[in-house]
């Protein structure tokens, strides 16, 4: 695979997220009316979303050899189109039904520009139910049914913090 042992795949090159101005920032590609709603609509690709993880892990000193092998896999994984290049993310800008709120998720939307992929997944939030007060880390985790991380997950300490 082209560029695959740099951890930059040919799919890069195909959606312009090997370029530096693209780094993990989502694009806005415009504005689409559905069903009379006026919704954002942004990009995110997903092989620039990675390498902007590796770049800011390295940087902190914490890249591992499984962070330089997962997006070399993810890059092969994308180039044989069993992963998608691009995440689409749609949210409302305007409903004059007023059913949903500027902001609130629309839709998000997987897909691949590799020639005979199958990478594609799509989900439309019908609706929204805000959940009644502040929930906790593990009051979150219980609504959503986990019972168990695949790892830690511990906040990095604080550094170059003065207390008042």
């Amino acid at each position: 695979l082209q560029g695959a042992e740099d951890g930059q795949s040919e799919a890069d090159d195909k959606e312009g997220g090997g370029s530096s101005n693209q780094d993990m920032r989502m694009e806005m590609m415009g504005l689409v009316e559905e069903d009379g709603m006026l919704l954002r609509h942004y990009r995110l690709y997903m092989m620039a979303a990675q390498q902007h993880l590796v770049a800011s892990r390295r940087l902190q000193g914490k890249l591992t050899e499984e962070d330089e092998t997962s997006t070399k896999t993810m890059a092969a994984l994308i180039d044989a189109g069993v992963l998608p290049t691009h995440m689409d993310y749609f949210d409302v800008d305007s409903d004059p039904s007023g059913l949903r709120s500027p902001g609130d998720p629309y839709r998000i939307r997987h897909d691949s520009t590799m020639p005979g992929s199958r990478a594609f997944q799509e989900k439309t939030y019908l609706s929204l139910e805000p959940l009644e007060g502040e929930l906790t880390v593990e009051e979150s985790f219980r609504l959503l049914d986990v019972t168990a991380l695949a790892s830690v997950c511990v906040a990095p300490p604080l550094t170059n913090v003065t207390a008042a």
